[in-house]
């Protein structure tokens, strides 16, 4: 059996098929700059929707500290799904707690104030990269937001330290007072301009294209893509290829789609007249992967010579 994959965006259903960049002509599927599908050797089609990434959210609710004795906060962040060398350090390589401490007022409020300038002043250092940002909500929550989709924060810990803090013995000997709760763990997204980017080898040589990026093969700035997987199957057993047991020789493509959502319409009608459904998924199964499992097994039935 062969097999190979192929991968396209498409921006725009403007194309050469009489105007159009797919349609369903003389009984075929014919996406331009994809291929011509025959209807009986499409084994499955498989769709998924665009999904919008969302951005880590933590939040604790500060306790007062005892006044003059000082409070640590403790913050656990990693990075999922990327891999960006800017980044990799020990804090998020080895899971080590970004630490801020600083003198209780015995005062909620000024205390989670205190330690937010405390994280926002090292993030405003020349230089640094800023993983999330900190803000006060209400009286005294502390709230943390990632600034990407890939961070994820873990964890925060507040804790009572003796003394003035910042020594060992203060480290040894805490007491916590409370720990944070996820409001919104993140997430990747699936259709993103983003992970599109990330994921996929798309052209990088300059475009000749007067009219913009539509038959480009990039993403274009703020576009929401539905991802198709089509499998197509094909008898080659006529090439004179030896039959390994039961298993016929045939070619096996799986094409994966990106169709941007102003051209979903067209899509799906272009699937419709050439008598193809189909099937939808939740693209939250789909993280960190590119395209879903099979809407149905190929039956790989002998051929006759």
């Amino acid at each position: 059996m062969w097999q190979y994959t192929t991968e396209t965006i498409i921006n725009s259903n403007k194309g050469n098929l009489e105007g159009a960049r797919f349609a369903f002509k003389g009984g075929k599927l014919l996406i331009e700059g994809v291929g011509s599908f025959d209807p009986k050797n499409i084994a499955a089609v498989y769709r998924t929707p665009y999904m919008p990434a969302e951005v880590a959210e933590h939040k604790l609710k500060v306790v007062a500290g005892k006044e003059g004795e000082a409070v640590r906060l403790q913050i656990w962040v990693s990075e999922v799904g990327s891999i960006r060398p800017e980044l990799q350090n020990a804090f998020l390589m080895k899971q080590l707690p970004f630490h801020f401490e600083v003198i209780s007022q015995a005062d909620a409020a000024k205390d989670a104030k205190a330690l937010v300038d405390a994280i926002n002043k090292m993030f405003a250092k020349k230089g640094a990269e800023k993983l999330f940002t900190a803000e006060v909500s209400g009286t005294s929550d502390i709230v943390l937001k990632a600034t990407d989709c890939y961070i994820r924060i873990n964890k925060m810990q507040l804790a009572q330290v003796p003394g003035a803090g910042m020594d060992y013995n203060g480290w040894q000997n805490y007491t916590e007072l409370a720990t944070g709760t996820v409001v919104k763990e993140g997430r990747e997204g699936n259709g993103t301009v983003a992970r599109l980017v990330k994921n996929l080898r798309i052209p990088t040589s300059a475009s000749l294209n007067p009219f913009g990026s539509d038959h480009g093969g990039k993403p274009v700035p703020g576009g929401e893509y539905d991802q198709y997987l089509i499998q197509y199957v094909v008898d080659r057993s006529h090439m004179g290829h030896q039959v390994v047991g039961s298993v016929a020789d045939k070619s096996m493509t799986s094409h994966v789609l990106f169709v941007e959502k102003g051209a979903i319409a067209d899509f799906e009608a272009a699937l419709s007249d050439a008598g193809v459904q189909a099937t939808a998924a939740d693209p939250s199964t789909l993280q960190n992967t590119e395209v879903g499992t099979l809407a149905k097994e190929i039956d790989p039935k002998p051929t006759k010579r």
